[in-house]
């Protein structure tokens, strides 16, 4: 990789929202970034910093995510916890509406 930290294919973080993406084309002082959120945006490099990999240097530069980003990968963490190891879960999660008929001839099983 080239000793530039936003040489192209280089993830980059914008100052302004933190927002991280990809540097996808270089033009002097410009970047071209693709952002998941935003889309394509064309900045000046004083608007974009290296997006670190590092969570304590992270933390220690003020980067936080949102609450809500905490939030949501919480719940995914909690929901592939419950996935793995709740042999029940497949039922409350299944995109299935049972019959009346299927639910009597299941409870007639499990009562036995």
């Amino acid at each position: 990789m080239d000793a530039d930290p936003l040489s192209v294919g280089s993830q980059v973080r914008r100052r302004a929202t933190g927002e991280v993406g990809v540097v996808v084309g270089a033009y002097g002082e410009y970047r071209d970034v693709m952002f998941a959120a935003s889309g394509r945006a064309t900045l000046h490099v004083r608007d974009l910093e290296p997006a670190t990999t590092d969570p304590l240097a992270d933390l220690k530069g003020g980067r936080l995510a949102s609450h809500e980003e905490f939030t949501l990968r919480l719940e995914a963490l909690y929901l592939k916890h419950a996935y793995k190891y709740d042999k029940l879960s497949g039922l409350s999660n299944a995109r299935i509406e049972p019959k009346l008929h299927q639910v009597f001839v299941a409870h007639r099983v499990a009562k036995k």
